[in-house]
């Protein structure tokens, strides 16, 4: 079996407790998230070049240590979780209305998410984790169903302006499920340890 598939379901897994306890387990999430990213990021490109075993092998090192960086420091994962929020969503609107993503508006919308996440920290680190949990179950969904080729920016260009807006449009109604679960359930009367 390929390893990507694997990574895809791991990261629909977390995505699901991203979406619906994301940030009372943020600390958590933040350190999965960066193994998934740091193991999506490194493992397929060294796979490709020195064979299945090393890639994997390689991805868990890459996963494990940027999952860690980001565990420990709290203020930069807040800082990329807004970043990540705001690209994502610049890129997800940008592809859902018929548009190649722009760098500069993606940037501009990274950095703006970035700080708004540090000066509103309970309130994004909620959007954010529904965001990210709904999109990584989106996106999953698309790749088991053959709708999607790969789990990166260029499959996610790939796609149809229908195929993009359907995926936005069910990304932001699970999202608010999520928000939803989080403010009504998991994160009421809840404050995170820094």
């Amino acid at each position: 079996m390929k390893p990507q598939p694997i990574y895809i379901a791991v990261a629909m897994a977390i995505g699901l407790l991203d979406l619906f306890a994301g940030y009372r387990l943020f600390k958590l999430v933040v350190a999965a998230s960066g193994f998934i990213a740091g193991a999506l990021l490194v493992g397929p490109p060294v796979q490709a070049h020195a064979g299945t075993a090393v890639g994997v092998a390689v991805g868990l090192v890459a996963g494990i240590a940027c999952g860690a960086a980001l565990y420990y420091l709290y203020f930069v994962a807040v800082f990329v979780l807004g970043a990540a929020l705001g690209a994502g969503l610049a890129g997800s609107a940008l592809g859902a209305a018929g548009a190649q993503p722009n760098v500069v508006v993606v940037i501009v919308c990274s950095a703006l998410g970035g700080l708004a996440a540090l000066l509103l920290q309970k309130l994004f680190i909620i959007l954010a984790t529904a965001f990210s949990g709904a999109w990584a179950l989106v996106c999953g969904a698309a790749y088991f169903a053959g709708v999607l080729r790969g789990f990166d920016a260029a499959a996610l260009r790939a796609l149809s302006q229908n195929t993009s807006l359907v995926m936005f449009v069910i990304m932001l109604v699970l999202s608010g499920f999520g928000i939803a679960a989080q403010y009504g359930f998991t994160a009421r009367r809840y404050t995170l340890r820094r």
